[in-house]
């Protein structure tokens, strides 16, 4: 079995210059509908059986994509 230990960082190196690295949605997408942003809430103790339609985020100027973004949508997605 394998373990991971996630960590958070605010090392601008790792994360880029903005706080949170995504801040809203492209023109058009719709976090409520299924299998986007919202759908992957009721996974809190599971993983879903699909996999989450993320490509309406925008992520800030200066942030760097990292394998957890923070963002102003909830605790934090990956």
């Amino acid at each position: 079995m394998k373990y991971f230990i996630v960590e958070d960082s605010l090392d601008e190196k790792v994360v880029g210059k903005d706080f949170p690295q995504a801040y809203k949605f492209i023109k058009g997408y719709n976090p409520d509908a299924p299998n986007m942003l919202f759908s992957i809430y009721k996974y809190r103790e599971s993983f879903p059986d699909y996999i989450p339609d993320l490509d309406g985020v925008m992520l800030s100027g200066s942030a760097k994509i990292t394998n957890i973004v923070s963002n102003g949508f909830s605790p934090f997605f990956s």
